[in-house]
């Protein structure tokens, strides 16, 4: 089943999992706390018989660094056991910079920049629609009409020391990047707009990556060479060309070359053309997805979250959250959707993992339906986050007849195989924001649960 290099390890049931306890009420100030304990009793799939998983299914492989779990349904989220999952802020959380300011609602995209000394800063996008007019700050009855970024300073054991709006005035940001020179890319989402057609008027000014100085609030700037269309993600080559998704069904796949190393203000956009293997001129980046069309570049099924593999840094690997739309090519029809993986230099493209109904009695792996961010780690391990409708999950002939639960899935490096690192309680959310950082507490992945009322958690190795 596994790679001959790789050890293998038995699951045993009945071991502690972490979870979030319950919310307590909006607008509370507090530290980063530390959540409560689950005891999953054998394995169970709430609503659903038993889904024991054979011993085979049971394993798996000691490099992986989470001790994956079978699928389970509870109404908090679930985590490995011998991990923490800290709540460092919850949507409505009052700001310590910012007198009659909260933590805004729809948490995504996040990052870590070290602080000299001790901590560091966390910042977190903010994917709500921009219905603030003007470009002042907002006042505080209409700080969740207004898009954009908090930073957070934590000490080194992940408490809060200070909070405070950092950008505002942008729109449904979704995900981002840090760049090499240290700034942030903050991205404009905008899916539902027709990409053939010009945007309409209620979005002049938005969709586009905003450069962020992170060390100081409200210095922003948009980046219109790099393209005017629904950004979803960015990532960068190790010679600093910048790499986006284009959330739309169709999207496509593009880089932007900068004229000059770390300056994004000018430079050649184009489009993955996967057919020819080429990177297609994007004649027009105000209007980049129809020049993207005109131009032959191959059009996917929703790509989202885009992630530079850390061994092979010459492949791009980027989600495509799926639909039922077919195109002529052979990348058009996912409609679970799929990860697959482009060489920058070739533009080979192949397929990683493809979306598939769960199957009950897997064990501690999983099926993978609609991805969405997606991570990796040291290692090589790919974290893919779903996002797809949470509900309970049903089978019927042992396949599933619903997507189940939100999951954040780990494709294993050396196996392939998908394991269970998170299962979503009952909101109606999404996960988000993946990322990883050393921090006071070891290495640290930071993640998010959108909405219902939306958190921020940093999960690490239990303290021994």
């Amino acid at each position: 089943m596994f790679h001959a290099c790789c050890t293998v390890i038995r699951w045993a049931p009945g071991r502690f999992l972490t979870r979030l306890a319950g919310p307590p009420g909006r607008g509370a100030l507090r530290r980063a706390s530390r959540v409560g304990i689950s005891i999953l009793m054998g394995v169970m799939i709430a609503g659903t018989a038993a889904a024991q998983g054979s011993a085979e299914n049971m394993e798996f492989p000691a490099d992986l660094g989470f001790r994956p779990f079978p699928y389970v349904e509870k109404d908090d989220d679930v985590f490995p056991a011998g991990m923490t999952a800290r709540v460092i802020i919850r949507c409505g959380d009052d700001l310590t910079r910012d007198r009659g300011f909260q933590f805004r609602d729809y948490p995504d995209f996040i990052c870590w920049i070290p602080r000299e000394g001790r901590g560091g800063w966390l910042f977190v996008n903010h994917e709500i629609e921009d219905l603030h007019p003007g470009d002042e700050r907002p006042s505080p009855e209409m700080q969740n009409k207004s898009g954009g970024m908090t930073r957070l300073l934590l000490d080194d054991d992940l408490a809060i020391v200070e909070s405070e709006m950092h950008v505002w005035q942008t729109s449904n940001n979704c995900s981002g990047i840090v760049t090499p020179w240290n700034t942030i890319l903050t991205c404009e989402e905008y899916p539902n707009t027709d990409g053939e057609a010009p945007p309409p008027p209620h979005l002049d000014g938005h969709m586009y990556v905003w450069e962020v100085d992170p060390a100081k609030p409200g210095r922003f700037q948009p980046r219109r060479a790099l393209g005017r269309f629904s950004h979803e993600a960015a990532e960068f080559d190790l010679q600093g060309n910048l790499y986006q998704t284009e959330d739309q069904t169709p999207g496509f796949i593009y880089r932007f070359v900068p004229e000059k190393p770390g300056d994004l203000t000018r430079g050649e956009l184009t489009a993955l053309d996967a057919v020819r293997r080429r990177w297609g001129t994007v004649e027009d980046p105000e209007r980049a997805h129809l020049s993207s069309l005109k131009s032959g570049a191959t059009p996917f099924a929703r790509p989202e979250g885009i992630a530079r593999h850390p061994k092979q840094p010459d492949w791009v690997y980027f989600a495509l959250s799926g639909g039922e739309g077919k195109w002529e090519h052979p990348w058009g029809h996912y409609p679970l959707g799929a990860v697959l993986a482009v060489n920058v230099r070739t533009c080979e493209v192949k397929e990683i993992v493809v979306g598939r109904p769960q199957l009950e009695g897997r064990g501690v792996t999983g099926q993978m339906q609609h991805p969405d961010n997606i991570r990796f780690d040291e290692a090589g391990n790919l974290y893919i986050c779903e996002d797809h409708k949470n509900r309970k999950l049903k089978f019927k002939d042992g396949v599933a007849e619903n997507h189940g639960r939100n999951e954040v899935l780990v494709r294993h490096e050396q196996t392939g195989e998908l394991y269970r690192f998170a299962v979503m309680g009952k909101a109606d959310s999404e996960w988000t924001g993946p990322w990883f950082a050393q921090t006071g507490r070891g290495r640290t992945l930071f993640l998010a649960n959108q909405k219902d009322p939306g958190v921020v958690y940093a999960i690490h190795p239990e303290a021994r």
